[in-house]
């Protein structure tokens, strides 16, 4: 019986790792997902998506129902109807010594007789019977109203029915209603619940309603109320594609957003979005909004150089280079040509605010032109290649054939950073030759482990026997 319970025991402990795991493994393969309407005012923005309210008709139909009064009654669209509604009138049966009925109905501009038209007259005969009234009741025309009366027929005379109920009528309508659309959940959705054409505040984008911006193009989308009229559009934004805020920087004695591309750079005007949740600053990426023209952007790294003061300056070079925790020096610890002795290979590190050595070592060579001619320089080392060419030097790329011809996978990647997806850059594109050892080292030290794992929880069970 112990021996039995300790392998349920062991099978539970098998199953809760593998839940652990994949659980585990979720949280690298899948990226968290921003849910609609969550934002940090302090968050800085290249673009916002846009979304809006507006008032229309509701795809729900309503219907009232209700007993005709015996002097007759006014009817007319309920408060809430957007555009039209329809009344209908259903006949009782014949009672005692009724031989016919009739509805005495006439459309009026208010509820007072002397407003109203011509009266006519719909015939039930002797049987029991629904009928339609021709014209609607639009909520935003003259005869607004109708005036309706039920009659039935007692051998020759007419008069109003004596007993209820002996008739009743029915009005169908479709409300205001608000709907919700934006560029993150795609089509209109209609929001139940909500009173006429009021935004409900438990929406998740009303408390991103637009309220002001400087960009002018996005204040005039502003229309920030919680009661629309008909047709009325209030946006929000649905979300923002952020920008990095490091590339915020003083310019002219203005706060401005520099963007490097093709060897230059440029300096954006920062411009503000007010909603409900805040006050936002935003990139305004606009041909007008270039507020300058530089060199490059402070922070940028190219090889061993990095941009300061908006010029190129070189480590080594004999200014100082500063440097901080949101913008590192050049090389990001990888080991960069020392560019007084091309015999050398130097890695810097950020100390006291400057870029400082703080590791060398010598080397095989810098450039091509220190190898063989059939030679590159790679990673500081001569490398034997059929296809070498002068000036290729760390960066030469492998090829797919090169790469299949030592039992590798060719694996080419293109990203697309922010000012790639808004047409301010191309694609960035890289190749390389992933070994078959780099294939299969994941899952060996995968399998290494599980092995070790029920291997630990087979000698734990086996103690408590």
């Amino acid at each position: 019986m112990a021996r039995k319970k300790s392998k349920t025991w062991l099978w539970i402990t098998l199953l809760i790792v593998f839940f652990i795991g994949v659980s585990v493994a979720s949280i690298f393969v899948f990226k968290a997902v921003r849910q609609e309407g969550e934002f940090n005012p302090s968050e800085l923005v290249a673009r916002p998506l846009f979304g809006y309210y507006t008032c229309e008709e509701s795809d729900i139909d309503q219907i009232i129902i209700g007993d005709i009064l015996k002097d007759g009654m006014f009817l007319k669209c309920p408060a809430t109807t957007f555009s039209k509604c329809e009344v209908t009138v259903s006949g009782e049966k014949l009672k005692g010594l009724t031989t016919s009925r009739r509805l005495v109905y006439k459309y009026c501009e208010s509820s007072s007789e002397s407003s109203c038209g011509t009266e006519r007259i719909q015939n039930f005969g002797t049987n029991p019977g629904i009928f339609k009234i021709p014209d609607s009741l639009y909520v935003d025309q003259n005869y607004r109203y109708i005036k309706i009366k039920w009659q039935r027929k007692t051998i020759f005379v007419w008069e109003d029915h004596q007993d209820s109920p002996s008739a009743t009528y029915k009005i169908a309508y479709r409300p205001a209603a608000i709907f919700v659309s934006s560029a993150c959940s795609g089509a209109d959705r209609e929001i139940s619940n909500t009173v006429a054409c009021a935004i409900p505040s438990s929406d998740p984008n009303f408390i991103n309603q637009l309220k002001s911006s400087t960009v002018p193009e996005f204040n005039s989308k502003a229309n920030f109320k919680t009661q629309l009229n008909k047709r009325e559009i209030s946006n929000f934004v649905c979300d923002f594609v952020l920008a990095p805020p490091t590339n915020v920087e003083t310019y002219n004695g203005r706060e401005a957003y520099c963007v490097a591309t093709e060897g230059q750079a440029k300096m954006y005007a920062l411009d503000k979005i007010d909603t409900r949740a805040g006050t936002f600053k935003i990139v305004n990426l606009n041909y007008n909004a270039i507020i300058g023209d530089v060199t490059c952007c402070n922070g940028e790294r190219r090889g061993n150089e990095l941009c300061q003061d908006h010029r190129w300056i070189r480590l080594g070079g004999g200014e100082e280079v500063t440097c901080s925790l949101t913008r590192p020096c050049p090389g990001s610890g990888d080991f960069l040509n020392d560019p007084n002795n091309d015999k050398k290979a130097v890695k810097y590190g950020c100390e006291s605010g400057s870029c400082q050595i703080v590791e060398s070592k010598n080397v095989e060579c810098t450039k091509d032109s220190q190898c063989l001619s059939n030679e590159v320089c790679q990673r500081f080392v001569c490398t034997a290649t059929a296809t070498a060419q002068e000036g290729s030097g760390q960066t030469r790329e492998t090829t797919e054939q090169d790469c299949e011809s030592k039992g590798g996978q060719f694996i080419q990647k293109e990203s697309c950073g922010l000012f790639c997806k808004i047409g301010l850059r191309e694609p960035n594109k890289t190749s390389y030759c992933k070994s078959m050892t780099q294939i299969l080292l994941p899952y060996i030290f995968g399998l290494v482990a599980f092995l070790i794992l029920v291997l630990v929880i087979f000698l734990a069970t086996r103690r408590r026997r």
